[in-house]
């Protein structure tokens, strides 16, 4: 087998990867190390030199790309400079402030135990206002799960992520957070510090499977499921996502209503991945592995299938159909198969009917054997799958709606930079 190997460097950081043949979806990652030994790169989010970020999956084989857009800084010194009267101090300070409020996060952490926990100081009683220039306001519910693996030593720190995030919610949004955990306790701390705030939901997955693989990613279908009334949307997150900055209330609510006049009611990143085109690809490339192999069987982890091939052999879908439960082809094949780390679902009736449909299929989903894997979690699939069947219209976010609305950051809250 020959390797071609083209050489990229992770941002602000003297590591070098190598890449097995051009950036692009299921080609492999290695470490190279001083006495050039190669080590897959598995679990990873790597942000390269030139602000392209790949993930790569449990084998090392990158499955999401994209370029990322630093959100841009405001530029203070201008407004400062400026003659014109309407900026007053507080106002050029109610700018500044937010660039700071990340350092200001870390410094009101200490050490507890297993978990970082705030310091309890100048906790504002009343949530934030938001202004709408008269419209009525969107009530937003921002929603993750942390499921601590106890088989994995040091996996609690998961929770430490998800006490960041917490924070970030409560300290850059005006929104309620509802965290979905098996370990409750490591929340109690900031319950009790910013109240109703939020919500802590203790489930100790009874009957269902914390890992299939690694881990079972499927399980966020929780955050889909007894969402209130009060709130107009969803927010989902990873649990070591944040906020970059404070949030624009009027300018996200602003464009939530231009989301809404388009007709879309569930916004990802990456919906450019749509089912029956990566369908057609899997086909192309699993019937020219059988041509050249006929005694043999496709296995797209060995035979170079895509991002898709393992849950299109697992669901058994072909070009013709797939389960029966999910009805005429028509009405799932062009499903938007977007990147799973953050959604925005309007809280409709749709929203309960989605996430029933998930967790039907993460109970089919957990029936595989441990030791015979058939597909890992990679929740793009059953998260498009069961959106559209619920009736969702998929919007895409981009850059400016990810990074500069909700001001979202990738492994915002992981500090440590560790995967378990």
């Amino acid at each position: 087998m020959n390797f071609t190997f083209t050489s990229k460097k992770v941002k602000n950081s003297d590591r070098i990867i190598l890449i097995n043949g051009q950036l692009e979806h299921g080609i492999t990652c290695y470490d190279l190390f001083e006495n050039n030994e190669f080590k897959i790169i598995k679990n990873e989010e790597i942000v390269l030199e030139d602000n392209w970020v790949i993930k790569t999956d449990h084998n090392g084989k990158i499955y999401e790309q994209w370029e990322y857009v630093e959100p841009n800084p405001v530029e203070a010194e201008i407004l400062i400079n400026e003659s014109n009267s309407k900026y007053s101090i507080d106002e050029i300070l109610d700018i500044i402030r937010p660039m700071f409020s990340e350092i200001e996060n870390k410094l009101m952490l200490i050490k507890s135990g297993n978990s970082v926990l705030p310091i309890i100081n100048n906790i504002p009683t009343e949530p934030k206002k938001v202004s709408l220039n008269g419209n009525e306001k969107i009530n937003i519910l921002v929603s993750a799960i942390c499921f601590v693996n106890r088989n994995k030593q040091g996996a609690e720190i998961y929770a430490s992520f998800a006490n960041r995030l917490l924070i970030d919610v409560m300290n850059k949004t005006p929104y309620d957070f509802r965290i979905i955990t098996n370990e409750a306790y490591h929340f109690e701390e900031n319950k009790l510090a910013y109240g109703d705030r939020v919500i802590v939901v203790e489930d100790k997955l009874i009957g269902e499977r914390l890992t299939v693989g690694p881990f079972n990613q499927l399980l966020k279908y929780k955050t889909m499921l007894g969402v209130d009334k009060k709130y107009n949307w969803l927010m989902y997150l990873d649990c070591d996502a944040g906020f970059t900055s404070e949030l624009d209330i009027d300018r996200l609510e602003k464009q939530i209503r231009t989301w809404e006049i388009q007709g879309y009611d569930f916004l990802a990143p990456r919906t450019n991945a749509v089912l029956k085109n990566e369908l057609r690809d899997h086909e192309n490339k699993k019937n020219n592995f059988l041509q050249s192999n006929p005694d043999k069987e496709f296995n797209p982890w060995i035979h170079g299938g895509n991002l898709f091939s393992a849950k299109f052999i697992f669901y058994n879908i072909t070009p013709t159909g797939g389960p029966i439960e999910w009805g005429d082809p028509s009405k799932w094949m062009d499903s938007k198969l977007p990147s799973e780390h953050v959604w925005l679902i309007k809280n409709n009736e749709k929203l309960e009917k989605c996430g029933k449909i998930f967790k039907s299929l993460n109970e089919k989903f957990e029936t595989q054997s441990s030791d015979n894997l058939i597909t890992w979690d990679m929740e793009a699939f059953e998260v498009g799958v069961s959106s559209k069947l619920a009736g969702y219209n998929m919007g895409e976010l981009g850059n400016e709606g990810e990074f500069h609305i909700l001001k979202i950051g990738f492994n915002f809250n992981n500090w440590e930079k560790v995967k378990y």
